[in-house]
């Protein structure tokens, strides 16, 4: 539950200022920036930006009973 809210809330506020500064047109190219995957150059970004999150969640803190 905790993962959708780290993705959704900052998602949201960039669409809601995006729409504030450019409108509905902003927030389209927003969105297309942000599964324009021609524009990677380095094609490893995509292995740490899928797996860092759930692995950083799933790990334990320190004097941390899980």
């Amino acid at each position: 539950m905790r993962l959708w809210l780290f993705v959704r809330l900052p998602a949201a506020a960039a669409l809601i200022l995006t729409y504030r500064e450019n409108g509905k047109q902003g927030m389209i190219t927003l969105l297309k920036r942000g599964i324009d995957i021609k524009n990677v150059k380095l094609k490893g970004w995509y292995f740490i930006t899928v797996l860092l999150m759930p692995l950083t969640s799933r790990t334990p803190w320190p004097g941390k009973d899980t």
